[in-house]
């Protein structure tokens, strides 16, 4: 449970918590906050100081299952954010389909397919056809004939 609280900062705040971010403008407090964290075993993120975190938030975006994250490990996390921005607009919606695509494909190949370094050429195989192109533009006959075809 996340709670607000419009006050001063109390040690007994971090009671029963398992993670504490710390992002105040007040370096006294963001250091009590990181000591009392350390004592109590919580995981604490001391935004804009890394050196006294335990546990960084990554600049991260979601595509399906899909999940792409960058973290400079608190070094920068304005260069995280310009990466994740960046290269959300590369890694289109589109992707969402294609992975569960790639899902269904993997499952199948696992069935079929007993040797397990054959499963992981024809796996390989399969991500780098392009299929997510054919999918893209509504090609989808062609993409079960490109499918048959590396699947045969």
């Amino acid at each position: 449970m996340i709670q607000w609280r419009s006050r001063r900062y109390k040690r007994c705040d971090l009671q029963s918590a398992w993670l504490v971010i710390s992002a105040t403008n007040d370096a006294d407090v963001n250091q009590r906050v990181a000591r009392d964290a350390a004592r109590g075993r919580t995981l604490a993120n001391i935004v804009d100081d890394a050196t006294r975190s335990t546990a960084i938030a990554p600049a991260w975006f979601r595509r399906g299952a899909l999940v792409v994250a960058f973290s400079t490990g608190g070094t920068s996390p304005a260069l995280a954010r310009h990466l994740r921005i960046r290269l959300s607009k590369t890694i289109g919606r589109d992707y969402a389909g294609y992975v569960a695509l790639l899902a269904r494909l993997r499952r199948r190949v696992h069935r079929h397919v007993r040797d397990a370094a054959a499963r992981q050429r024809l796996i390989r195989r399969l991500v780098r056809a392009d299929l997510l192109s054919l999918m893209s533009s509504g090609r989808n006959a062609e993409l079960q004939r490109r499918v048959a075809k590396l699947l045969a």
